[in-house]
């Protein structure tokens, strides 16, 4: 029987909930599991911690719940180049510490990564209770970094936004005097009250 303090906030050893990674493996199907200890790995192929999945070749669909430890980046950054250089599908359970080095360098914007942050706390294999964090699933697929194209945000032509608008934005957050355009872009009083030649000549044809 596996002691419960190996999944408790003490240990850096968290095994992945048994229905949690089912519905992962109904849509991957998963060959090897990296990280893993013989009495619950996930797959008939894996890698134990004298084996140390960090040395060995990753191939086919990889599952990875690394230890959550100093050494979780390495295992991070192992899954990006695996996915980057092999064009291979590596799947990994991680903490949710988006402040971190190594989610920055391999998880946020990488075009090799796509994020899914899980709801709630996962209550780990052993655990009485929920995690102490938030957790999120990181996906590592090379074709992505292949398929990807740049933003339509990126593509399309710089919007402006009409004159009269900026200036009236500008008159209500800083506080500027208008100096020049339409007195209708201004948003004080005293300015209200002076209209300028443009707008005086046209009410002038209207009343005509």
């Amino acid at each position: 029987m596996i002691s419960s303090a190996l999944y408790s906030s003490k240990s850096e050893l968290w095994e992945t909930p048994q229905a949690f990674f089912d519905d992962l493996d109904n849509l991957f199907h998963f060959t090897l599991d990296a990280c893993a200890l013989p009495e619950n790995a996930k797959c008939e192929h894996y890698f134990t911690p004298e084996q140390d999945g960090l040395k060995q070749e990753w191939k086919g669909t990889v599952w990875c719940n690394p230890p959550y430890g100093r050494n979780i980046g390495k295992w991070v950054e192992k899954a990006y180049n695996t996915a980057k250089d092999k064009n291979a599908v590596v799947v990994m359970l991680l903490p949710a510490r988006t402040d971190t080095k190594w989610f920055h360098d391999f998880c946020y914007l990488n075009r090799y990564a796509t994020v899914r942050f899980v709801r709630g706390r996962l209550k780990f294999g052993g655990a009485r209770n929920s995690a102490p964090f938030p957790s999120m699933v990181v996906i590592f697929r090379g074709d992505l970094g292949t398929s990807i194209t740049p933003s339509p945000c990126r593509q399309s032509p710089k919007r402006t936004a009409p004159r009269g608008y900026i200036q009236a934005r500008n008159a209500r957050f800083v506080g500027a005097e208008r100096t020049s355009g339409c007195c209708r872009a201004s948003n004080t009083e005293s300015t209200r009250k002076r209209p300028c030649g443009a707008c005086s000549a046209k009410n002038q044809s209207i009343r005509r």
